[in-house]
């Protein structure tokens, strides 16, 4: 099965809570979205310019929440 990656950056409160609603939501709706966000998944003390870098290269699509 494809696995659609999909980036959700933020910057800001309300774009956060928004992003956060997305990386919950969207796999329910399109089953092959795996949604990435920073502050879900990049584990405490973990490298996160490293791990920034890895997802925006594997990511396909993003979704900016302004």
């Amino acid at each position: 099965m494809f696995h659609m990656k999909v980036f959700l950056a933020w910057s800001g409160s309300r774009s956060r809570e928004f992003a956060r609603a997305l990386h919950g939501w969207l796999p329910s709706v399109l089953h092959n979205a795996d949604p990435w966000m920073s502050e879900v998944d990049i584990d405490a003390g973990a490298d996160w310019r490293g791990v920034l870098a890895t997802q925006l290269d594997v990511c396909q699509f993003g979704i900016w929440a302004v």
